[in-house]
């Protein structure tokens, strides 16, 4: 058994497995992704896929040119209903009467969303139209399910270089003469750099290859990936290789035998010496030199060859992260709190948080990356009607209409995770409007929707969260929960009536209450100010804590750029009714919170408020964190959408480290 376990240790994992049909050629046609001139007509392609699913080509029956897709580098596809046609393309099937008589054109529409970016305006968006419903179907998920793949997102070096070799072979090929050209092949390593001194030196490489080059050409079945590894070893020359080699092996070594390859398997994990672990580390020897020199049999007779011994440094069963680790490897079965929760900040903006404009498309492509809390800034709708509208608050940022991105979220919620999704809401609206956002939450998202606790675990301080695993494939609301004791909210005519007062009018009329009661008039005297119908009077201290963090000051010459550190309107029963488990409250103290106990409240702090309580009160931070949420969101002066370092939150447990996804870099790189 235990020989079994060790033998294991190889990896075994398998890349894409690409059906045998989608490796031939489909025909389809291409629709043009830069429109200058309608009417656009469209191109005819044949699709494929490579044997190792690495990339989808695409073949231009006309100008003879190939186009390889990265399958990695696909965040969607989408047919049927969900498919918004190209520019002219209504126009160029009703003149041609295609899909009027059978089906509608979009059930034959295949829409992919391809680039290394969350951006939707920065993606490529590209068109294939099919012969049936049935073909686009078949592509769209198997193209989604093939690039999707961890294993595929998470290459060793070793397939990383098959992924090199597959490009060449398909993306370099002569389509008239089906063969490589020397030339394209040479500019492909040189990366179009035309060094005399490499090209000699490529040329050479090619002839010591033996390869049968005939006018320039190769023929891609004879420069198998064997071939191309050798060419990739002479090229690169690795002397520290080399030296490893001769280290383990003795000066002139020309094989690894089992005894060699034994004891450098227990160095590298320095295991105890004795009887038992050394025989089954000499069968896993066996095993590495059986894996690795199995392209060349009679070399593997011998033992195991520098150029094997350099595929296993560069394989899955060298890498420092278990590739087992890929996948889910976790027990989802522990308090929601005890989990990192991928947070989006902001997650209907594409750009700068001053100047961005307000897309449905980024939470369909922030939920694709696996993300599980995403933002929701809902107001009152601009044109005074009672449709609920979503954008960034006293910005110019234009709003996206609430019901379509609810829409939007409902079809991707659960597209790449099972996991539960929790919406953020930062809520601006009046009694009205939020009675509409309750119904249409349940009536979108229906049985997926926590409307009340779990039978298992109640709201109660004496109850741990629900695990993700209890969670699956459910929908969780974060909004202002209406306290016991909260009073009812006063009507619009009196909200007016104070919006219309001056602060010294206010001070007057509260000369007998106390400063702190002053100081809350004036909070609600400059919101109302600011949009007097987008708000209700809260005479609750705890929750007015919230409006402003302490540790954010906005100038008049600087307005609140982060919804956060603006006063939300008071929650209505009917929001209120679906907000469990993440019940927002003003920060008091650890002590506080250790006092009360109730795992369901959670708090937000600004990354400069966390950092603070980090330095003071780590280890009291690190127990909060145990029993209960926090969210950690961008200060307010980081306009132009950049992200802090969550590692240092995620040093004390904070779960949701809410960054912004449409600005790439190491940090938002780290929470992947």
């Amino acid at each position: 058994e235990m020989a079994a376990r060790v033998s294991n240790r190889l990896f075994s994992h398998k890349l894409n497995e690409v059906p045998v049909h989608l490796q031939t050629p489909t025909f389809a046609l291409k629709w043009c992704e830069e429109i200058k001139k309608p009417p656009a007509v469209p191109i005819i392609v044949n699709l494929s896929i490579d044997s190792k699913g690495f990339y989808l080509i695409c073949v231009n029956r006309v100008k003879k040119e190939v186009e390889c897709f990265d399958l990695a580098l696909i965040h969607d596809t989408r047919t049927g209903s969900q498919v918004s046609l190209p520019q002219g393309g209504v126009e160029y099937f009703d003149q041609n009467h295609i899909g009027l008589l059978d089906v509608p054109v979009t059930s034959k529409w295949l829409t992919i969303y391809y680039g290394n970016t969350f951006v939707a305006s920065e993606l490529r968006i590209v068109h294939f139209y099919f012969e049936s419903p049935s073909l686009a179907r078949e592509w769209t998920e198997k193209l989604f399910q093939l690039g999707h793949n961890q294993i595929l997102r998470n290459l060793s070096s070793l397939d990383c270089l098959e992924k090199i070799h597959s490009k060449i072979i398909h993306g370099l090929i002569d389509l008239d003469k089906r063969k490589i050209p020397v030339r394209n092949l040479v500019q492909f390593l040189c990366k179009n750099n035309r060094d005399s001194s490499k090209v000699r030196e490529i040329h050479q490489r090619l002839e010591s290859l033996k390869l049968n080059i005939i006018d320039s050409t190769i023929d891609p079945n004879e420069f198998t990936f064997n071939k191309f590894f050798s060419l990739y070893m002479n090229l690169i020359q690795c002397h520290e290789i080399e030296k490893l080699f001769n280290a383990i092996g003795g000066i002139d070594c020309q094989y690894l035998n089992v005894e060699n390859v034994k004891v450098f398997l227990k160095k590298q994990k320095e295991t105890l010496n004795d009887a038992t672990e050394m025989d089954l580390y000499e069968i896993k020897a066996n095993d590495v030199i059986k894996k690795y020199s199995e392209h060349d049999e009679y070399e593997r007779e011998k033992g195991m060859s520098n150029e094997s011994f350099l595929r296993y440094l560069l394989s899955f069963d060298n890498l420092i992260v278990d590739p087992k680790k890929f996948d889910l490897c976790m027990n989802m079965d522990k308090p929601l709190a005890h989990y990192f929760i991928s947070s989006s900040h902001n997650t209907y903006l594409t750009g700068y948080q001053w100047t961005g404009r307000s897309s449905i498309e980024m939470y369909r492509q922030v939920l694709l990356t696996g993300c599980r809390c995403i933002e929701l800034d809902v107001l009152d709708s601009e044109k005074k009607s009672d449709e609920p509208e979503i954008k960034h608050k006293n910005t110019p940022v234009k709003p996206v209409l609430f019901i379509e991105v609810i829409v939007a979220i409902k079809e991707y919620a659960f597209k790449v995770t099972p996991y539960p999704l929790v919406l953020s809401i930062e809520n601006h609206c009046s009694a009205k409007t939020q009675a509409k956002m309750a119904q249409y939450f349940v009536d979108v998202f229906g049985k997926n929707l926590i409307t009340e606790p779990l039978k298992t675990h109640p709201c109660d301080g004496n109850y741990p969260l629900p695990s993700p695993n209890d969670l699956k494939y459910k929908i969780l609301i974060k909004n202002k929960k209406i306290s016991t004791n909260s009073p009812s909210p006063v009507s619009n005519n009196n909200n007016h009536q104070i919006g219309n007062q001056t602060p010294d009018a206010i001070s007057a009329t509260t000369s007998s209450d106390t400063s702190s009661d002053i100081g809350k008039l004036r909070c609600h005297q400059q919101l109302l100010n600011a949009s007097p119908r987008h708000c209700f009077l809260n005479n609750d201290p705890d929750e007015l804590a919230e409006c402003t963090d302490v540790n954010e000051k906005n100038s008049s010459e600087n307005p609140p750029s982060d919804g956060d550190t603006i006063c939300e309107s008071k929650a209505t029963k009917a929001m209120s009714d679906l907000v469990h488990y993440l019940v927002p409250v003003s920060f008091k103290s650890f002590a506080k919170a250790e006092q009360l106990s109730k795992s369901f409240e959670m708090s937000s702090f600004s990354e400069d408020r966390a950092l603070s309580l980090i330095r003071e009160q780590a280890k009291e931070f690190v127990a909060y964190n145990q029993r209960q949420i926090s969210r950690i969101y961008p200060r307010g002066t980081r306009l132009e959408s950049s992200n802090y370092n969550p590692y240092m939150y995620w040093l004390v447990g904070c779960q949701m480290c809410a960054l912004n996804y449409q600005t790439l870099g190491k940090t938002k790189h780290t929470n992947l």
